[in-house]
Order: structure tokens, then C-alpha cells, then sequence
């Protein structure tokens, strides 16, 4: 098919596995937590603050010219796209940084 590159689905295996593992006693293998790398979530982090930045001042741009009122809409969307692009980083770093399993509160 166009959008698969032929690649197995390991679900069924998965499946499958642990299916196996309880039938001959085995311990079921512990849950692995999604690993980020360093470098992927700064470039993402850097993406989501560019783009934000970058969609505001360029549509506040095209709706200057439009209207006619040079500064004052690239100015506003300018600022609301850097608090765009601020906030999904925050949420990016912050879904990266929570505990698996729900273990976040420490005492």
C-alpha cells in the first residue's frame, strides 16, 4: 500500500508474547517508558516557538497590507503567535517530563 513501507504491525506479536509468557509462567516483561532523545525535543521545542512566531508576523503582515495599518496588526499577531509558540513548547517539555504510570506524586 502507498502509505505503509512494509513494515510488520507487532501488536499481534505482542499480543501473541504475553499470551505465551502466561501460559508457561513466565514473568510478564515490565512496561518500558517511551524514551525521548535530547536533540529531537529541542529541535521540536525550537520548531514550535519558530512557527508561532514566524505564522503571526507573517499573517499580521499580509492583513497590514490588506487593511492598510502597517504596524498595528503584524505588531499584535507578532506577540500573540510568540505566546502561541511559547505555550506548546511548555506543553511539549511538560508532557515529555511526566512520570509513566501515573508515580508523580513524591512526598
Amino acid at each position: 500500500m502507498a502509505g505503509e513501507n512494509g513494515s510488520p504491525k507487532f501488536d499481534d506479536f505482542d499480543a501473541r508474547m504475553k499470551k505465551l509468557r502466561a501460559e508457561s509462567g513466565l514473568e510478564p516483561e515490565p512496561e518500558r517508558p517511551e524514551r525521548h532523545s535530547i536533540g529531537g525535543a529541542g529541535l521540536q521545542v525550537g520548531v514550535e516557538l519558530f512557527a508561532g512566531v514566524a505564522g503571526g508576523a507573517i499573517i499580521g503582515y499580509l492583513l497590514d497590507r490588506w487593511l492598510d495599518t502597517w504596524p498595528l496588526c503584524f505588531l499584535v499577531l507578532f506577540f500573540l503567535g510568540a505566546a502561541a509558540g511559547m505555550l506548546n513548547a511548555y506543553r511539549h517539555i511538560r508532557k515529555m517530563s511526566e512520570v509513566p504510570n501515573g508515580d508523580s506524586d513524591a512526598k
